[in-house]
């Protein structure tokens, strides 16, 4: 399994971290998290974390820079990773639901009909906003 987790920058990240991490948890063996990474700059917070706990986990972690080309590379990043990916997993902030970066890739999982789910985190918990199965659209 090739998952992408992906938070918004909104997001407090040691809460959307931790929900990761379930995520995570659930994985069969030989699974792959793939991470955001911008190009010259140390991984967000919540990226770190999730690298930290997936290793532990035993998950493999594959980072995905963007390539030269300012913020349209960013864009081209995330359609190759979840490309790349067999699902993706979207955490927001409440009320920034499906803004950013962070809804770009849920948006292109849309687009490449992958599995997908999306939470906000409101007040410690998740609250779900939508998904797409594949399995459903068949």
């Amino acid at each position: 399994m090739k998952l992408v987790v992906v938070a918004s920058r909104a997001c407090d990240p040691a809460q959307a971290a931790a929900f990761a991490v379930d995520e995570l948890a659930d994985l069969p063996e030989g699974s792959q998290v793939f991470l955001r990474k911008p190009t010259g700059k140390p991984a967000r917070r919540f990226e770190l974390a999730v690298a930290v706990a997936a290793t532990k986990l035993g998950v493999t972690v594959r980072w995905w820079s963007p390539g030269p080309g300012g913020r349209k590379a960013t864009f081209v990043r995330d359609v190759e990773m979840v490309a790349a990916a067999d699902r993706v997993v979207a955490y927001f902030a409440e009320n920034l639901e499906m803004e950013g970066g962070t809804g770009h890739v849920v948006e292109k999982a849309q687009d490449q009909n992958k599995p997908c789910r999306a939470y906000a985190i409101v007040d410690g918990s998740l609250k779900w906003i939508g998904g797409h199965d594949s399995e459903d659209q068949a």
